[in-house]
Parts: structure tokens; sequence; C-alpha cells
């Protein structure tokens, strides 16, 4: 590479930022030295081959803008460790062989256009080589008003004073930026070592700069997995107004967002504790205590904003309510924590990770106020105030910021030792920021000089974007052994350390290492401690968890604060607001996240299934029974009279019913089940009231016809019965196909309630299909119940008329009782056809206990009164009315050679 190349300064920004510079030194010629303030410099000058440019926050802004007191030391110990590697890199004769490194530091006072007022020193026009706009090369650039000697300095003062091939700062990220837009223009690589704005990682932007600190989005990222681990997701954030806080609070909002964290109030602080009264905290704590289940509070500022909130705190009272998470603007400060210790124990706080230098702490008590004040002017400010002591009135004339006059003279013995004196957690950075202005130095060297030692023409003048392109690729150890090299942004790695602040034992207090993040979070919560006398931490949660099986509803639109509802009966939780329901066959899972298949069983003999089936096979039993004694005994006058063909079609109706019961648990159910179980019970019904609605029907025409003449009823001989019986049967054998056509029976899962499986049963068991199966026969059984009560009135000697309306009677009561049974069990299943075969059987038996019980009796156990008598009617007890002569002879009709109907008194 060609440090000689010419580059082009066409660009308009580059011809109006230069004109600025001139102008910038002019007038600050025309008032005065710009390295004095008050008759003393304000500036670190170390003179070397090479020099490095340095912007420290010694001091805090001012309300006029100015510079104030003087800031926490961590700042001064920063400009310290820059002096203190420079002296060790020089020292070393074969690390930079032949030139040495120098350093031109100014304090910037926290301040942005003071920080850009420094800045301009470094590129400043009026004695300084400055690139050529032209030619692109640095040419001496001397006033044409200077005619002393001492305005005509010489040139190894200008290379060595002013020509600045890079810069180690600014602290903070507001300050960075300013100072970033003024050297990129001048190609003029910055290392910063503080400012972690997420901003300066755009290299479009700032392709000049780089830190040896991570961007805020991971310090963003490292807070917000803290959140998760301890699942706290209620939280109120205060931060600065600056770039930085504003930067690191919109990360947080972003990430916190996806983890499902709610920040209940977000709160702003003035930059760097800067003018606001003590009304604007007061202001702040009272909206943070309106929200008092948000306990975790990020405190996303720079240190100088800790104490004014921390003392509002306090004077609100309750000290003990809050859980600090710390930014790594304050963390581990102890600035931040003095006289504020009870309100921050408990703190949480993050720091990029870095260790001690080694010799820094010896370095720093080797120091004299009045021989290092030369090199750093500020050195006894910070003695004064960190002693609390005075070091004469002569050296307090010099300062910026003289001490109090009644302060104690400071003892001449008085060193920095590790009793009063604590090196900042946060120096490697400033450490490593002026290490990879070395090591690239040493790269350039080595590639463009060779064995040569001292700078050689062809790093003569050194080219800013050379310097850059070095640093962008420079891997080196830092001064702890660690490998240290920027990434694609120019960022330095994203490793932290996790601080918890507390309290060892009564009264004392200090930051204590709990974990890290190194691509993952790392925490050991066995050192972690809330408070002395409550150990754990609490929650910071709007609303506890629902339980399993309930959805939230959002109050108030805050996704964090909700009521809990349950889910209804077989439905499971879609997504945290919203229950859906399970299909059928499926149940919610124990966590409610889902649907799980029910197991699937069959129908089992229970112990009701047990009292049905024994009822049923003593019903088949007694059916066949009675059958065998009427065929046996068919041509008695008993049965005779008791329309002998008839009988047997009710028989065999009931026999069917009877045998339905078992089809019920025949298992695995197939549609052939399920249409033989529909068919064969409406068929039994069927021929059961068939039979019974012809026999009623016969009785009723024959008495009613005979009250008016002596004409025989049509359709009232056995074989017509038959044929009646068999189309009543038929139709309802068509109604059954019929049905099934429309609606194919099959099995059927239900859910069994409590016993989360499902049973496969047949479909027909309720609703239309089972309402159409039974239609007809119910037709038929209201139908018999109506000819039952017509024939009511008959003489007494025919009782089968009575027994018929018995039989009804009870038939209704039995059917009727078994609708509100029928709609109770109508969702379960086994109640269901437990119930429906009690009525089948029921039914049958009352068929078999009226119609049938009486004439078997008479056949077996009083054979003398199934005979006919003597005129034909029998009578045992005295007739009730007079039949007409043309009733009883149209009696003759009952059977198809005898008048049976004379007989039915025998029965009585």
């Amino acid at each position: 590479m060609d440090l000689h190349a010419t580059v082009p300064y066409m660009n308009m920004n580059k011809h109006i930022a230069l004109w600025y510079v001139l102008l910038w030194g002019v007038s600050i010629n025309s008032s005065g030295n710009i390295m004095e303030v008050n008759g003393t410099t304000n500036s670190v000058l170390i003179h070397g081959d090479v020099m490095l440019g340095g912007l420290f926050q010694i001091h805090r802004s001012s309300d006029d803008d100015t510079c104030g007191s003087l800031s926490p030391q961590a700042h001064l110990q920063a400009l310290e460790t820059m002096v203190f590697v420079v002296d060790k890199i020089n020292q070393n004769n074969t690390f930079l062989p032949g030139f040495d490194l120098g350093v031109l530091a100014f304090d910037d006072c926290s301040q942005e256009a003071y920080s850009l007022e420094q800045a301009v020193h470094f590129v400043d026009g009026s004695s300084l080589f400055i690139d050529n706009m032209d030619k692109g090369e640095r040419q001496d650039v001397i006033c044409s008003n200077a005619t002393t000697e001492t305005d005509q300095l010489s040139e190894k003062q200008r290379n060595t004073v002013y020509s600045v091939a890079g810069v180690v700062g600014a602290a903070a990220s507001v300050n960075s930026i300013q100072v970033a837009n003024l050297l990129k223009l001048f190609k003029i690589p910055q290392i910063s070592y503080w400012s972690t704005s997420p901003d300066l990682s755009n290299k479009d932007r700032y392709p000049y700069f780089f830190r040896t600190v991570p961007p805020d989005h991971h310090q963003a990222e490292v807070m917000v997995e803290l959140l998760v681990h301890f699942n706290w997701t209620y939280i109120t954030v205060i931060h600065e107004n600056s770039n930085y806080g504003i930067r690191g609070m919109e990360e947080l909002h972003r990430l916190a967002r996806e983890k499902g964290i709610c920040i209940a109030a977000t709160e702003t602080l003035p930059r760097d504790g800067g003018p606001r009264g003590d009304d604007e905290y007061d202001g702040i704590v009272r909206r943070l205590y309106r929200r008092p289940k948000a306990r975790v509070v990020i405190l996303w500022t720079g240190e100088n904003n800790i104490p004014p909130l921390l003392q509002a705190i306090k004077k609100a009272g309750d000290i003990n309510k809050h859980i600090f998470i710390g930014s790594d603007g304050w963390s581990g400060r102890r600035y931040s924590t003095a006289h504020n210790e009870r309100i921050l124990e408990g703190a949480i706080t993050i720091q990029p990770m870095a260790d001690p230098i080694k010799e820094f702490d010896h370095y720093m008590a080797e120091l004299r106020p009045e021989e290092h004040a030369i090199t750093n002017p500020w050195f006894n400010e910070f003695w004064e105030n960190h002693f609390n002591c005075s070091l004469g009135q002569e050296v307090n004339d010099r300062m910026v910021h003289p001490s109090p006059r009644t302060m104690e003279p400071c003892d001449p013995d008085m060193r920095l030792t590790r009793q009063n004196f604590k090196q900042d957690g946060q120096l490697q950075f400033v450490a490593t920021a002026v290490l990879a202005f070395a090591h690239a130095l040493n790269n350039i060297h080595r590639d463009f000089c060779g064995h040569v030692r001292g700078l050689c023409q062809a790093m003569k003048p050194l080219q800013g974007h050379t310097l850059q392109a070095y640093l962008r690729n420079v891997t080196f150890q830092d001064m702890n052994g660690g490998t240290f090299s920027f990434d694609g942004n120019g960022d330095g790695p994203p490793r932290y350390r996790i601080l918890n602040y507390r309290q060892n034992t009564l009264g004392h207090y200090n930051y204590v290492k709990v974990g890290e993040f190194d691509k993952k979070l790392s925490i050991d919560e066995d050192k972690m401690q809330f408070r002395l006398d409550e150990p754990s931490y609490p929650e910071s949660v709007c609303s506890a968890e629902c339980a399993h099986g309930e959805r939230k509803i959002n109050k108030n639109g805050d996704t964090c604060c909700w009521v809990c509802v349950p889910c209804a009966k077989n439905q499971y939780l879609k997504n945290e607001t919203t229950c859906a329901d399970c299909e059928v066959g499926y149940m919610p899972t124990e966590n409610y996240t889902g649907c799980k298949k029910l197991r699937t069983v069959y129908l089992e003999v229970d112990n009701i299934a047990i009292v049905t089936f024994t009822f049923a096979i003593f019903g088949i039993s007694v059916t066949s029974f009675i059958a065998v004694v009427l065929v046996r005994n068919r041509s008695t006058p008993v049965v005779k009279a008791s329309s002998r063909e008839l009988c047997f079609p009710l028989l065999m109706g009931v026999f069917i019913c009877y045998c339905s019961t078992f089809l019920y648990y025949v298992t695995p159910p197939t549609g052939v089940v399920c249409g033989i179980q529909l068919f064969v019970m409406g068929l039994g019904f069927a021929l059961c009231y068939s039979a019974i609605l012809v026999k009623t029907n016969r009785v009723h025409r024959i008495f009613h016809a005979g009250r008016s003449t002596a004409k025989r009823p049509d359709f009232i001989s056995p074989v017509s019965q038959l044929i009646i019986t068999g189309i009543l049967a038929g139709i309802q054998t068509i109604l059954s196909f019929v049905n099934m056509v429309a609606s194919p029976p099959g099995p059927q899962s239900f859910v069994v309630p409590g016993e989360n499986v499902i049973l496969v049963a047949c479909g027909n068991l309720s609703g239309k299909s089972l309402l159409l199966g039974m239609a007809f026969p119910l037709l038929l059984v209201i139908m018999c119940t109506i000819y039952a009560l017509l024939t009511r009135k008959i003489p007494s000697q025919y009782s089968e008329a009575k027994l018929i309306g018995l039989t009804m009677y009870t038939t209704c009561i039995i059917w009727l009782a078994m609708v509100p049974v029928y709609v109770v069990t109508a969702s379960r299943v086994r109640p269901l056809i437990s119930t429906i075969n009690v009525a089948i059987c029921l039914s049958c038996s009352v068929c078999l206990a009226c119609l049938f019980v009486p004439r078997v009796y008479i056949i077996l156990w009083r054979p003398e009164r199934n005979v006919k008598s003597a005129n034909g009617l029998r009578s045992h007890a005295r007739p009730t009315m007079v039949m007409s002569h043309s009733a009883i002879s149209n009696a003759d009709y009952f059977s198809d050679t005898e008048a049976v109907a004379r007989d039915m008194t025998s029965i009585s």
C-alpha cells in the first residue's frame, strides 16, 4: 500500500470544515494561547514522533456552558491510564522501533459543544500539517502574521505537538458523535473507550470511529435476559436525556416487547445531572410510586444523575421498595453509591467486561502533586479533592477551580494507597484503545519501513485512511493477556460482567460479581442478595400468571395487567387470551396447551347391564314357556277366547324386544350391528302393539256394531287379523329401511363425562334416528290406548278388554316416565342405554303379566275353568249390564268354529 497515494479532497464539506478550522484558529490566536486558561495550560502535552489526541471528562458541565466541578475520579484515572500506557509503550524500544508516541489530551467538560471546540485542536489549520485540498498531501501552513521567533514554530515542534494521528475518546456518546463528525472530514481515526451509543456502529456515517466497548444494544440484551431470568415482567425505565440514554431506552423497549415484558412508565432525567431543580426529581419519584407493582427500575444514565435521584427517593421515605438495574454509565462507581447505600442495596448493574490494569496502582502511588502537575494540569485539583486538603495558595491560584481557603494544608507525605484509592474497573478499555493505535502503527511500520528504525519516508506524513485500514484488521493481546480485535462495525466484543451491590455485613456494602454475559447469560444466584434481611428478590409483575386452563383478559390495554377467566369445558388455551374447543374425541391436556386424543372404550357389562340381562333372560324364558303352553293348549277355550292367532305375533314381538337388549353390548359396533339394533327394537314393538291394536279394534267394532245390527263386522276373522297385523308390521319394516337409508346407522364416539374416555357406541341411540325408528310403534301405542278407553264399558264378562286397557295404561306410564329420564341421560351413553333397556323389559313384562299370565294360570292350575259352559256363557260375577241379543250373536264370530267370547268369563 502506498502511503503517499494522493487522496483528492473535492468534497464541499471538506472545504467548509477547513475554513471553519482556519477561522477557529484565528479567533483563538486573537484572544490568547489555545493551550492556556487563566494563565495555565488546560491540556496534557507529551511530545512524541506520532501524536495521539485525547478527550476526557475531567470536569462536569455547568449551567452556563462552562466547565463545572471536578468529575468523579474515574475520568481522571482514564487520562492517567492513557499517560501510563503511552509511557509503557515508549519504554519498550522494540515495540515501536525508533519512534515514540506523544499525547495531546483535553478536558471536554462533558459538553457536546465544548468537546467539538477541543477537537478542533487536533485539526487546527493555523499551525497544523493539513491535507492539501488539491493534492491530497500535508503541507506546512504558517500564519502570515507570524513575525517573531516564537510564532514561527520549528518543524520538530509542529510534527510532535500538533500533527495528531488518532484520537482516544471521548467518554460520552454524545461527545463522541460530535467529534466523529469533525474528524471524519480530516480522516483522523478515533477510538472511544466508553461511548456505547448504537448510532456509532453506523460505518456510513462514522467511518473513522472505533471503540473498545460494545454498543448498547448488547447491554439492552443483557438487561432483558436478566428480566427474563428472574421473570420480572413489569418494570419502569428511567433514562437520561442524551443519545446514550434515548438510544439505549429504544433498544430496551424493542427487546422487552419481543420477550413480553411491559414497561409501566418511562421517565427522563437531564443529561449528566444537568440543570434541573429538586422538584423535577421529586416528581419522577412520585410518579414512580404510582405503580407499586413495577418494583424493578432500570436506570440508564450516567453516574452524575444517580445521587440526586436517590436523594429524592430517600426524601420520599420508602427506600427499600425497588430493585435497581443499572447501565454501564454508573455501574460499579463509588460516586453513585456514596451516602445512598441503603437505597441501592440489592441493585444489579452491568459493566463491559474488563480487568484491573496491572501496575497501575503502583503507578498512581508514585505520583506527587508538585511533580506530576507539570504533565497533568488537573492533578493538583484531584489531589485536593481526594484528600480534602489544600496544596497552598500558590497552587490554588493556578487552578481552574481553586479549593476553599478554609481547607487544611495537605500533608507532604500523603500517598495514593490501597486504603484510600481504588482503581476504576473500566480503565482497561482506555488502555486497549491506546494499544490498538500502537499495534496498528507497529504493523504499518513493519509493512512500509521494514527494519528501518524510526519513521521512514513512507510514513511521512501518516495518512488517516491507512491507519484506519490497519485498525480494522488489528489483533493483539491487551494488558491482561486477552485477545482483542474490532468487529465489522469497529466495536469491541460484547462481553459483560453482572454486579450485585450488596450488604455483606451490617453497614458494609460493596459490588460483587455474580455473573457474566458472553453470547449467553450466566448467573450464580447463590451469590446474589436483595437485602441483608431479605435475601430473595421479590416479584415485579402486574398480575400473577393465570392457572392452567385460564385465559387472560387485559385491563386498560396493558398487556402485562390482566384478570384470569377459566376456559369452558373441553376447551384448551389457543393462546394466552383465547380459548378454543377441542374436537370430538379429544380433551384438553393437563396444562391446557392443546388437545389429546381420548382413550377409546366400548360398552361393558356393568351392574345395571347385569340386572337388565337377568330381567331379559327371565322374560325370554317366560315368553318361551307361555308360547309352549299356548301351543300345547291351542284348542282349549281359554286360548281360543284370547284370539289365538294374534297371541303368537304378540309373543314373537315380546321375544324380539327382550332379545334386543343384548344387541347394545355387541362390540365393536358396526353399521350392520347398529342397523339391526334399530330394526329389531322397532319391529318388536310393532308386532306387539299391532296385535294388541287389532284385538282392541276387533272388540270395539263387534260390540259397537252389535248395538245397532246383527250383521257380522268385516275383517274379524283370524286370517284377516293376521293379515292386518302383518301389514302394520310391514309398515314398520319399510319405515325402518327408509330411516336407515336417510340416516345410515353406524358407530359414534361419545365423550364420557368425568372419565376422559371416548365411548364408541351406535349413533342411533338418540336424536332423530331413534325418534323416527320408534315413531310408528309409539303411534300404535297411542291408538291401542284409545281403543282400550273405548272398550272399557263393555260387559264385564269380557275381561280381556280390561286386561288390554291395564296393559296400555301401564305401558303409557312407563314410557311417559322414561321421557324425562331419557332427556337427562341423553348425553351419557351408559345410563341412556340402561334406561332404554329397562323401558323395553318393563313394557314386555307388562304385556306378559297382563295378557298371558292369567290364561296360563287357568290352563295350568285351574283346568276346571278351561271348559265351555252349558249355554256357552259362564259367570262368576253378577253382570253389570244386559247385552243385546245382537251383540251376543255377533260374539259368536270370535272364533272360526265356536263362540269363544262366551268363555271370556271363565278367566275372570
